[in-house]
Formats: C-alpha cells, structure tokens, sequence
C-alpha cells in the first residue's frame, strides 16, 4: 500500500474514531458515574494515538498520549467528580483540538498539530488539578483595602487584555497571565466576574484591576512575555477610583456568593469503593477477539461510479426489451425476463449501498443542542427517535443544513430560560424531539419543542412594521398564513442578531432547500405548549419502476410506490365539494385533477369540444395515488402503458419555483419521459381544500 493510501485510510478510520469519542463524551455527561465510557475514550485515543504516528503526525500522536495519560489519572469516580464541569469542558475542547487538526491536515492547510497548540495541551492537563485557581480569585477583604488604599508605595492599575482569537485553551492562557502579575501584585476584581472567566464564556476580552509596586513599563514587560495576547492597555488610575470600584465589585460578588450563583456546592457521594478495572490493555489482550472482517469501506465516488454505470445498463436493457417486443421473438424475450430478475436484484442490492441510517448524521446534533444550551443558559435535552430509518445519502447530506437552522431555532426562539419555564410552572428543563419516520415514497422528520410556542401577534405587528402588510391586510391574516411570513428572508421577531440566531435568515433558508427537494414544512403551534415543524422530503430513488403514461401525445410517469390503485374512469363517480371536483373512491370523495388542465396541455380547441372530451370515458384512466392516509388524489390521464424500470435525472432548478416534475428519463424507444411529483401535487391541491381532506361520503350516496 503506498503512502498515499495510507493517508485517505488514516483519515477514514479518524473519523470514525472521533465520531465515538464524541458520543462517549456525551454519554459520559448523562451517566457521569460509568467508567465504562472513559474506557471507550481511552481506547479510541490510544488507536488514533498510533495511527497518527504511522503516518508522521507526530505532534497529535503525542497529544493523544498525554490524553490517554490525563484520562488514566481520572478513570475512577472519586477522583473526577469535584470537578465534573472542569472535566467535561476539558474533553470537549479536546476533541475540538483533534478535529480542527485532523481538518486542516486532510485539507493540506497543516501538515500537523501545531507545536504551540501541544504546549498549551500540556499546561492544561498540568493545571488541571488547580483548575479552580486558574481564573478564580477571593475578593480583597475590606480591612485590607483600607489599610492599601493610602500607601504610597503603591500603584493602581486598570489592565485592559484581548487574546487571539486563535487561542484555544482560554482558561489556561488566564491561568498563565494570572499567574504571572500575582507575582509582581495582586489582582482585585475582573470584568466579567471570575466565575465567567472562569467557565472560559468570555469574548477573548477582559478587565482587571490590579495594584503592585511596579510601574506600566515593568508590568507590560511581563505581560510581554505570555504568548497568545492580542492587545493590551494598562491606565494607572487614582487610589481613590481604584478603592470605590473594588469596594463596589466586592459588594456586588458578595451578594453573588450569599445567593450561591458564582458556584453550586458539588455533592460528592461515599460508595464502596471497588478495585477498577486497569485502562491500560496489552496488545496480547487483543488476541481472542474474532479477526474475520465483515465488512469493507468503499469510497462515496466509487460508488455514485457504479451507480452510474449501472442506470446506463438500465437505459440499455430498456432499448433492448423494446427491440425484442417488436420482432416477437419469445424465445430471447424469455431469456431477457430471466435476465431481468436478475438486474432487479443487483438493483436492489445497489440501492442498498447508497442507503445510510439517519442516526450517522443526527446523533451528532447532541453536541450541537448542548453548545448552544450551554450559550443561552437554557437546559435543554435532545430525544432522537426513529434513529433506525435508512434514507438516500445525498437526501441525507441536503438535509443536514436545513436542521441544523430548525435546531437553532428551536433553542433561541422556542425553549424559554428556567426562570421563564418557572413562571409558568413548566420543568426546568426543556426538550428538542427529532424523530424521523417513512410513509409511502417520503420521509418525516419533525423538529418539536417544549417551550413557548409561536406568538401570532407579535409576528403580525412585525410584518406590518416591515411594510409587508397595512394594519387593516395584517389583522386579516389567518395563524396559516403568519406561519408563511416566518420563512421570508430577513424577517425576525428578534430585535437584533447574534450568532445563534442570525439574521431572520435560517427559516429562510429551511424553506429554500426543502422545496428544492421537492418537500414541504408545516407547522404545528401551540402558544405556551410548543412548536413542531414537520419536514416532508421525497424518498428519491436514482432507479426506480414506474408506470408510463400519456396525457395527449405527451409521455409521463408516477413511481410505482406512490400508487394506490388504477382504474377506468366514470364521468358519473364525479362529485363538487365547495366549487372543487371531487371523485369518487372506496367511499370516499378524494379530490380529483385532470392533468392536461393542471399541467396546461390542453389542445386550443372549441369550448363545445372540450366539454365533449370531459365526458368520454372510452379511453381514459383514473390513478389513484396516497401521500399518506389523510392526503391522497385521482389523476385523470389519457392513455395507460407498461411499467419499466427508469434513471432519474435531475430535473428541478432553484431559479424555478416549477417543483411537479420529480425528473426526465429515457424510455427504451428513446423517448423523453417526464416523471412526475405527484406527491408535491397532492400537497399543492390539499391546500387548496384542506377544509374537505378525506370528505366521507353521506350515507345516502354510500347505498
């Protein structure tokens, strides 16, 4: 194998690897007490620990080494517990460490991990026993300000310090800058208070106040000397300023600490203590494990190769069924049947490669939901369900953005703070629901939150204050058409923008790649109770059978699986509901669309002749196709032909709001086949009479 090939495998395996530390990670936050998880991250370092030296990434094999050495010293419960919060930061920074790393040498941006960057490591697992000393400080007790405030010998500072924004461990850079002026001073008060410094929830920006024997000129050398320093100001202040705002930041962090908000009392728990199991294996260890390899990794471009290939096998055997059927000749007509059976099992089995659970993707929004809880001071638990569905990867990889928008969302606009969820009686922590289900020829997946649902009025008066409607349009809008507004461009109730929510444009955004898919988003809102926004994307098939068709001369198709039933049609099963042609099926009226009229393709005729053609029944077809059980339409067509398999090409453009063709294909004779959407059709004609749906059939016309 050449070196080349080692670096794509390295990569392969890395990424593997870092998606199972970041799940042990958040496993071990939800069960702090199971060691069985520091084990799995041991584990997972120790194999990229030498995976990274086999192919000279030296600088993360020796990062992955002190981990496995930080992680080894904290294996048992006892010993991690005081310091849960500390720990947890420590190992999602870590794994940050790791991904950056592994992304910039993948990219050719860094040929390693940056020496710099492996230092800091170092000093942060160094400090980590004295993490509480790094940022944190106890006030000047007021005796002792008194009796410093008219020495003379003494100089008053107000330090003003901005670290790179490249720096990575933050609270190890404070620990090292404060360090270093408690040896030539004393620190006395921070903005912001030393317990936000301390969790590193700061801009890279601060502001000490800070009183020593050394002038300006010695203490900027100091500070010269500590790496990671973007910018810094030293004012000398007046002992009189320096003694009022320490004295106002003493009384402000001692009502801090009476209340109990700088930090919660840590609980620690006596167990039996049990002999744990020792981390470090040898590789001996190993030998009893089953080596027979079960599975193989196949590059994504291999794949969408084969693919390819294959749906032009696809086109060819259509020409040739074609060639068969007109020169009669049954003999190699049985032949190719039975070769036939054979291309719908490779097919299927293709179609399966291309096939990935959706968990690949959505289990990693728990870092995410956790991130951005952590930034708004929100609690806030992720539920996944239906985490076993299997989707088309490209649908999944489309998907991945709009979610994450919704995610976002969900967190700064749906789910209230705890004191708000206190106020009304809610639990102090909130929930985000991502479940994923398949019915028919599409997936759902729906994002739902518990929090304070969506406020009608205020988007009202929003849209009237962005011109959008006059007062008089606004106050006649329906809850269906104020959900509509929240997907415009720009349009937010927020009254400024930050990095979570944006600028009003995520909705937008949801909106634009859902309907690029071919899907939908619907709403579902409830004020104080929550939101859930329902994604409904077509299940797209590269190769799929369906059912040819012609509407005038013109050759269509609909995909097998959206197919319910076909029958003749009768001009005497028509029905009107509210002005809306309606048919007449299994006892109940389903709304009913001529496609020559909904697809414009009606001949430039006499009114007289078209209502003669309305009523001819002698060739025409009735399909019946279900979107679910709650949304389904006949589709009146006029001639029936066979089914083939087809290759879907892409059809639809973003610059195109046309979304009822699904994609072209090439028929066995060469003809261009239009396949249609007719699931973006049924949830078109359901809006349109949404107040029927279903409608059942009265008792009268049922006898």
């Amino acid at each position: 194998m050449s070196q080349k090939d080692d670096i794509k495998l390295y990569f392969s395996e890395a990424e593997d690897l870092i998606q199972s530390i970041e799940e042990n990670i958040l496993s071990l936050e939800e069960d702090f007490k199971n060691d069985k998880f520091i084990q799995n991250l041991f584990f997972a370092y120790h194999t990229l620990k030498g995976m990274s030296a086999m192919v000279g990434f030296e600088n993360l094999s020796k990062f992955c080494h002190s981990f496995e050495t930080f992680l080894d010293k904290n294996k048992e419960y006892d010993e991690r517990v005081s310091k849960k919060d500390n720990f947890l930061g420590l190992l999602f920074e870590s794994l940050d460490i790791v991904k950056e790393a592994i992304n910039s040498t993948k990219s050719g941006k860094s040929k390693d991990l940056d020496g710099k960057i492996l230092q800091q490591i170092d000093d942060t697992f160094g400090t980590y026993e004295t993490e509480y000393e790094i940022t944190f400080f106890q006030p000047i007790p007021s005796d002792l300000l008194d009796n410093v405030k008219d020495k003379k010998d003494l100089k008053f500072y107000k330090i003003f310090i901005e670290l790179q924004s490249t720096c990575v461990f933050k609270k190890v850079r404070l620990f090292i800058i404060f360090r270093a002026l408690n040896k030539i001073g004393r620190i006395c008060s921070s903005n912001p208070d030393p317990d936000v410094l301390e969790k590193g929830n700061f801009d890279n920006r601060f502001e000490i106040l800070f009183m020593s024997n050394n002038d300006s000129n010695q203490i900027t050398a100091v500070l010269n000397e500590i790496l990671e320093i973007e910018n810094k100001v030293i004012n000398e202040i007046s002992n009189a300023v320096f003694y009022k705002e320490v004295t106002d930041f003493n009384l402000k962090y001692n009502v801090k600490l009476e209340k109990g908000d700088v930090r919660s009392e840590i609980e620690i728990k006596k167990t039996t203590k049990t002999e744990a199991a020792d981390i470090s294996i040898e590789i001996d260890d190993l030998a009893s494990i089953d080596s027979k390899i079960t599975s193989v990794k196949v590059n994504i471009e291999t794949l969408e190769t084969l693919m390819d290939y294959f749906g032009e096998l696809v086109i060819l055997k259509n020409q040739l069924n074609q060639i068969l059927k007109e020169r009669q000749d049954w003999k190699y007509s049985r032949l190719f049947d039975n070769m036939d059976k054979l291309f719908l099992e490779i097919q299927e089995i293709i179609f399966k490669l291309k096939l990935v659970r959706v968990d690949t993707t959505f289990r990693k929004y728990k870092r995410l939901v956790r991130d951005l809880a952590k930034e708004t001071n929100k609690n806030i638990n992720l539920i996944l369900e239906g985490m076993e569905v299997e989707i088309d990867r490209k649908v999944l990889e489309e998907l991945n953005s709009p979610l994450i928008h919704m995610l976002r969302n969900a967190v700064y606009h749906g789910i209230e703070d705890p004191k708000e969820r206190n106020i009304t009686k809610k639990s102090p922590s909130g929930f985000i629901k991502l479940k994923t289900y398949r019915r028919a020829g599409s997936v759902y997946i729906e994002v739902t939150d518990d929090g304070r649902g969506l406020n009608f009025e205020l988007i009202r008066q929003k849209a009237i204050k962005k011109g959008l409607y006059t007062t008089d349009e606004a106050m006649e809008l329906t809850s269906e058409e104020l959900k509509k507004i929240i997907f415009l461009p720009g349009f937010t109730t927020l009254q400024g923008a930050d990095e979570i929510s944006g600028r009003g444009m995520g909705l937008a955004i949801v909106a634009e790649k859902i309907e690029e898919l071919g899907g939908s988003v619907d709403i579902i809102s409830e004020k104080g109770v929550g939101t859930t926004f329902k994604l409904d994307v077509p299940f797209t098939r590269a190769i799929l059978k369906a059912q040819l068709f012609k509407v005038g001369k013109d050759l269509f198709a609909i995909p097998i699986e959206n197919i319910n039933q076909i029958y003749f049609f009768k001009r005497e099963l028509i029905d009107y509901v509210k002005g809306e042609e309606h048919y007449r099926l299994e006892k109940k009226l389903v709304p009913f669309i001529r496609l020559d009229e909904y697809l414009d393709f009606l001949p430039q005729v006499s009114k007289e002749a078209s209502e003669v053609d309305k009523t001819n029944s002698q060739t025409k077809i009735v399909i019946w196709c279900k979107k679910d059980e709650n949304e389904s339409a006949a589709f009146l067509i006029d001639q029936i032909l066979q089914q083939i398999e087809v290759v879907i090409k892409p059809f639809r453009s973003k610059y195109s709001k046309f979304q009822e063709i699904l994609g072209v294909t090439i028929t066995g004779d060469g003809s261009i086949c239009l396949i249609l959407d007719v699931l973006n059709i049924i949830s078109s004609k359901m809006k349109r009479v949404k107040e029927v749906d279903l409608v059942e059939i009265p008792q009268q016309i049922k006898n």
